[in-house]
């Protein structure tokens, strides 16, 4: 993955990060100023606009669908207890040597 590319998830995962932060924000023992870093970090990441080009030319359907994508990833990965996150790395590793073979046993599996 090229450095463009490492900078663009990196913003996606700070903005599902605060989405994540923002729901926190709720509960009685969330610290605040947490979430104010974390969107401090985000303003001074995107700041560097020179190097997201590629994602501010993005039309917003695409960018939103991109957003939505890693959310839906993220949210289902948190699903899983740490413990057992052994086994869905296998799962994604075994995806990045043979994605075919992976989707079909998800889509057996799931419908």
């Amino acid at each position: 993955m090229n450095l463009e590319d490492k900078i663009v998830h990196s913003i996606i995962a700070t903005k599902v990060n605060i989405h994540f932060n923002e729901e926190l924000s709720r509960t009685p023992d969330w610290d605040k100023e947490t979430k104010m870093y974390g969107n401090r970090y985000l303003n001074h990441i995107i700041g560097k606009e020179k190097i997201f080009e590629r994602l501010e030319a993005m039309k917003e359907d695409q960018a939103i669908e991109v957003h939505d994508v890693f959310y839906d990833y993220l949210r289902a990965v948190t699903a899983v207890n740490i413990p057992e996150m052994r086994i869905v790395t296998y799962m994604v590793e075994a995806y990045l040597k043979n994605p075919k073979a992976m989707e079909k046993a998800v889509n057996k599996i799931l419908k």
